[in-house]
């Protein structure tokens, strides 16, 4: 859900926000949509125009896991729903499926250009990464950010 351009108005202003902080040795509740998304957009080298490297989507969600566990840091992943209870997003996500539809459309392997569409089998090998770190995953029927809210208030633990 989020805050449309929050974290471009924080990073626009970094030494008013933010703050370097060595954090280790805790549970953190994770987003994991938001993550898995955003190691996708980071992972150099993988063009979905051919399927996918998935090995190489692999190594760098492995990759991450392996940096949160050398800080001793153990993540539950939540992972948002498909379902909707009020309606409240379906015009948000007929918009989602409709620009995602034309972008997976217009993956040409003759252009050679990397475009930002998860992979069929992303949040698979997400899923298959985090539990060979044996991380706690949780898949919500619903959108995600009340369980993890509610889940940081109870375990008194941050949200990643």
């Amino acid at each position: 859900m989020g805050i449309r351009g929050l974290l471009t108005f924080v990073e626009s202003k970094p030494n008013q926000f933010m703050v370097d902080y060595a954090f280790h040795s805790s549970t953190i509740i994770v987003d994991a949509n938001n993550v898995l998304y955003k190691l996708y957009d980071t992972c150099n080298g993988s063009n979905v125009a051919f399927g996918c490297d998935y090995d190489l989507v692999y190594s760098h969600f492995d990759e991450f896991c392996s940096l949160l566990d050398s800080c001793n840091v153990k993540p539950i992943m939540v992972f948002d729903g498909g379902l909707d209870v009020d309606n409240r997003k379906e015009m948000t996500r007929e918009i989602r499926t409709k620009k995602r539809m034309t972008t997976e459309i217009s993956c040409n392997p003759s252009r050679q250009e990397r475009l930002n569409v998860l992979p069929l089998f992303g949040k698979h090998i997400f899923t298959a990464a985090c539990k060979k770190h044996n991380y706690q995953v949780v898949q919500c029927d619903y959108e995600a950010d009340d369980e993890i809210a509610l889940l940081s208030r109870i375990l008194n633990r941050p949200v990643f």
